[in-house]
């Protein structure tokens, strides 16, 4: 495995040595993490997802979305992949129901319903409309994990709402007591937030900067795709949505 702080050394072509371009770096000059050789270290800011990411993406501004997603034309940039999940909850003790990986061209890596440990909550099944019966012959997470992994192990984790999403995977190994592994991670919701910028009013006069939903983000983009809150569905808007931002930004 590739992680954030390996540091590579091509002596065949020494020119490149320190990768010293705009294009593995944002727009305040520092590494990517997801570029083999840049340079990066893995920076901490005491966020839960830092604790056990190799790395979790962050913007400043829209050039930095920008110069993020061109980023992956560099020849040594991490794949990115596209993952969606459902669950039982959002609690502390909530697991994994469902989950679908696709890869940078769209095509299915990995889906699998997973019979969880605890109940479904109905406000959860109220969202996905995913009850007991729709899991209960399902592997149990730890009969999936080490597949699902090899799925997103050395590339880009590109999810809507990602620090969710790396949690809830967390959780649902540790039940099992499995080690989960460090993962390049980027939040694209967080993304088209500085992407889109706006601010909305809150009670107390302030304003704050707008976090879109996904359907909001797919309407504003004129993707004519609808959410379902079901794995592979959302899956497929989330990797639509990102070359739509790619596609733009050339």
């Amino acid at each position: 495995m590739i992680t954030a702080d390996t540091k590579i050394i091509d002596l065949a072509h020494p020119e490149e040595v320190g990768l010293q371009g705009r294009e593995n770096r944002d727009a305040e000059g520092r590494p990517f993490p997801h570029i083999v050789g840049s340079g990066y270290l893995p920076q901490r800011s005491g966020c839960a997802v830092d604790t056990y990411t190799a790395s979790y993406m962050r913007w400043e501004s829209r050039e930095d979305v920008i110069t993020w997603i061109r980023s992956f034309d560099h020849p040594r940039a991490l794949r990115p992949v596209f993952l969606d999940t459902e669950t039982t909850g959002t609690r502390s003790f909530s697991e994994v129901i469902e989950v679908c990986v696709l890869d940078e061209r769209g095509q299915m890596l990995y889906r699998s319903f997973v019979n969880p440990t605890t109940e479904i909550e109905p406000i959860a099944t109220c969202v996905h409309g995913l009850t007991h019966r729709h899991v209960m012959h399902a592997p149990r997470y730890s009969e999936i994990h080490r597949e699902l992994m090899r799925h997103l192990d050395n590339c880009v984790v590109v999810a809507y709402n990602a620090a969710f999403e790396m949690r809830l995977l967390k959780q649902s190994a540790q039940c099992y007591d499995m080690e989960f592994p460090r993962l390049h991670t980027a939040c694209l919701m967080n993304a088209y937030a500085k992407y889109r910028p706006a601010f909305v009013q809150q009670a107390d006069g302030r304003s704050r900067r707008k976090v879109y939903r996904l359907d909001e983000a797919l309407t504003n983009e004129r993707l004519g795709l609808s959410i379902g809150h079901r794995a592979e569905q959302d899956a497929n808007c989330i990797h639509k949505l990102f070359h739509s931002l790619r596609t733009h930004t050339v």
